[in-house]
């Protein structure tokens, strides 16, 4: 725009009037038409430009980025035609090529373009009727004297069409700002490609809507001749897609200023049949993939598909959606786009679900919030202005709000059992309609016939609800399975949520307590208490616009993961569970609880150590040990009864010492599980309380591949399945290594014993060294010494 008036930005009117006679004395409109033309427009919009601020106002942010593409695009296409004239005057270059480009090196020619343009906007043999090409230049010579300039153009008054009539252009409205920047931006997409999106399946595309409420009051004639100036960079769209663009622009509106406006679009767009299409109409995909185009980043697509296998269905069932910058493109049977600053987004109070409707309160879209790309589409929407309509104020920074019910920790559960009743209840009647069907006998024809394509559609039908019913009924059941652990602790999550203390991470099931983590992995639900956790981990995903994951490495070596939301959200909800387990590790045990393990420390008599012992792994262990000693008893105690009766029976020989010889085996194994449960019984109650109390309630690691904890106070080993346990006190030295290629860790105590820790030959290289590195790295973390 200011290049063709060959000055900076301003909104100096008389600078820009000035600067406009300077250039129009380089291209006069009878010798220069197509030059004067772009001067023109360019002056227009200088001067519109001008005005706004003037006022106060600068045009719509949207109108400056089209102008500053279109001025982008016509420098680029008069350097273009410049480098191709100088490439012409190039000595050597063939007079083909010359010809090709320049029609008036040759005589006698006429340039095929003019020629088709000229036939197709003939007027000389319609009587009283004035050529809407020199009317437009009647118009500009009008506004600008030529006589200043030292050239007057006299032009005959011819009558017919008044452009005279046409107000300046108005202020548009934010509506109409976007209407039209999107057209703009779109025609200009197409007019790069004419040969694959000139069609008339990418017009309707573009004006998707635009001949219905509210969009079609919209396009006002100040609307419609701002439109008409911005066709300037068109070109190369058929008759099929022109009469799409003239169709919903005018429509069946009547009237002098309409038809004056009618002519002028007749006369900016024009159809090329120079240009070859690619196919006769344009595909889904090409649609699809050109009204992506809109935005110049990547789009992300959000699927909501139905249970159908691959095949020609398929397309027709399942939509996606692809939010574009400020409009929300949605593909499936058609294509269909909205203006997000046009919809109204509404939050579910209990479920979270998102009901968003268009600028006519229609409902285009239903969101749960179980779906994976629950907090990427809200968060795209409320940037792009779209209305939300909720009672609690969401931050889309973290999503995190607080848990004021227990039902929404169940809505998973519940929307797949809703699945699962609804098509039950679908397959129900359809095999019932189906059963009454093929028993019941007409003797009318017509009605054996009804019964019979009855029976037909119901074979064709039923087995969609009943893979429905299948599907969502094993999901179903794998959540009400994995409720069972909700049952331990459920009383504990309802008083947290009572007295506020529990928060929840909208649209990615992750649920936090003040001693639980309760998350959606998959198909079911997974309950960890924070104090089992050692330390989390969080993996940034490889785009924006993916989930990021939280790992809880546990104490007993188990590594949990679940999906925490966008990366941003994620780093909130890690923080916060990092703060939660600092608080839960520091925080010194209650009065109920000290009570508790001072009884445990007090009792002499310890006929079953399971209670003394704290941690999981450590009582499992021992358990395990333990569960042998009354096997074998039971097995001796029926060998030694069926010797004591041998006398009464009427059978001797193998059997009998089948039975004498497992007998002899149980009890030899009994005899070596006493070793492993001495191991756990040689250390007094209270050293087992304090052990367990570290690794409960205070920052500790363990590491699986050697069982070996590192608490505050203890090293703790269990070994095939024997428990040592050496404190930090008797330890005289300790460091690492290698033996056989493998690090090792030596550890001299008080008592002049050495023990050596990670000699596993089961274990791999790389896995052995890096656990015996951790384990020395939390020893010194833990105990400020250096090994």
């Amino acid at each position: 725009m200011w290049n063709w008036l060959g000055i900076e930005p301003t909104s100096n009117i008389s600078e820009i009037k000035k600067a406009y006679s300077e250039a129009a004395k380089k291209y006069h409109p009878a010798e220069h038409p197509e030059e004067f033309r772009q001067l023109r427009d360019s002056y227009k919009k200088a001067m519109e430009y001008a005005k706004g601020c003037n006022e106060g106002t600068t045009t719509s942010p949207y109108i400056e980025e089209h102008l500053a593409r279109q001025a982008e695009y016509h420098d680029q296409k008069e350097e273009f035609e410049q480098r191709e004239i100088k490439r012409n005057q190039e000595p050597g270059r063939s007079s083909d090529t010359n010809d090709k480009l320049r029609f008036d090196n040759i005589s006698n020619a006429q340039n095929p373009l003019k020629k088709a343009e000229k036939e197709s906007l003939s007027f000389d043999q319609i009587p009283n009727a004035t050529n809407p090409l020199k009317m437009d230049e009647q118009k500009e010579q009008e506004e600008f004297d030529f006589e200043q300039i030292g050239k007057t153009v006299e032009e005959p008054e011819k009558p017919g069409l008044d452009f005279s009539k046409i107000d300046g252009i108005d202020r548009l409205s934010e509506r109409q700002s976007r209407m039209l920047y999107f057209a703009g931006e779109m025609l200009l997409a197409a007019s790069a490609k004419p040969e694959k999106y000139g069609c008339r399946e990418i017009a309707e595309a573009i004006f998707y809507n635009w001949d219905k409420e509210p969009y079609a009051g919209e396009i006002t004639p100040s609307f419609i001749e701002l439109f008409i100036d911005m066709l300037g960079s068109v070109s190369g769209f058929d008759k099929q897609a022109i009469e799409v663009i003239e169709n919903t622009l005018f429509g069946n509106k009547s009237g002098s200023e309409y038809d004056e406006l009618r002519a002028r679009f007749k006369a900016s767009l024009i159809e090329n049949p120079n240009v070859k299409r690619y196919k006769d109409k344009a595909e889904r995909d090409d649609i699809t993939n050109f009204l992506i185009k809109y935005t110049e980043t990547a789009t992300h697509s959000i699927s909501f598909e139905y249970i159908i296998p691959k095949g020609k269905i398929k397309p027709l069932l399942k939509g996606t959606v692809y939010p574009v910058r400020n409009i929300l493109l949605f593909v499936g049977m058609r294509h269909e786009y909205y203006f997000i600053e046009d919809l109204t987004m509404r939050v579910n109070e209990k479920t979270d679900e998102l009901t968003i409707t268009d600028a006519v309160n229609k409902v285009i879209l239903k969101v749960p919030a179980t779906h994976k790309d629950y907090q990427f589409l809200y968060s795209h929407l409320v940037e792009y202005g779209c209305k939300v309509i909720s009672r609690e104020n969401i931050n889309i920074k973290t999503f995190i709000s607080p848990l004021n019910s227990a039902g929404k920790l169940f809505v998973y559960f519940t929307s797949r059992f809703k699945m699962f009743a609804i098509s039950l209840v679908t397959a129900f009647l359809i095999l019932s309609i189906f059963s009454i069907a093929i028993n019941a006998d007409f003797e009318n024809i017509i009605l054996n016939a009804i019964r019979l394509v009855v029976v037909f559609v119901s074979v064709l039908t039923v087995w969609i609800p009943v893979a429905l019913c299948a599907i969502s009924g094993l999901s179903s059941a794998v959540y009400l399975i994995s409720m069972i652990f909700f049952v331990p602790v459920i009383g504990e999550m309802l008083r947290d949520i009572r007295n506020g203390d529990a928060v929840y991470e909208r649209g990615s099931g992750v649920f936090i307590f003040k001693r639980y983590i309760v998350s959606v992995a998959g198909s079911h639900y997974q309950v960890l208490p924070i104090e089992k956790v050692m330390s989390f981990n969080l993996t940034k995903p490889e785009s924006p616009d993916r989930q990021a994951t939280i790992t809880c490495n546990t104490t007993i070596g188990i590594s949990k993961s679940f999906f925490a939301g966008l990366y941003t959200p994620a780093m909130a909800v890690y923080m916060l569970l990092e703060e939660r387990l600092h608080a839960i590790k520091e925080q010194f045990l209650s009065p109920s609880l000290e009570r508790k393990y001072e009884r445990l420390k007090a009792r002499k008599i310890r006929p079953f150590l399971s209670p003394f012992l704290l941690d999981r792994n450590m009582r499992d262990t021992y358990q395990m040990a333990a569960a042998v000693i009354p096997i074998a008893i039971a097995a001796t105690t029926f060998a030694v009864l069926d010797y004591a009766n041998a006398g009464s029976r009427s059978y001797q020989g193998m059997l009998f010492y089948r039975e004498a010889v497992a007998a002899l085996l149980f009890c030899l194994v009994g005899l070596i599980s006493l070793i492993p449960i001495w191991s756990f019984r040689r250390y007094s109650s209270e050293l087992l309380i304090n052990i367990g109390i570290q690794c409960k309630h205070m920052p500790s690691y363990y590491n699986k591949a050697y069982g070996i904890y590192v608490l505050k106070d203890y090293f703790v080993s269990i070994d095939k399945w024997m428990l040592t346990i050496i404190p930090y006190n008797d330890i005289v030295a300790i460091g690492k290594e290698v033996i056989d290629g493998k690090s090792v860790i030596r550890i001299q105590t008080t008592d002049k014993k050495e023990y050596l820790w990670g000699n596993n030959k089961n274990v791999q290289a790389r896995i052995n060294a890096e656990s015996i590195n951790e384990i020395l790295g939390h020893y010194v973390e833990l105990t400020k010494k250096t090994a």
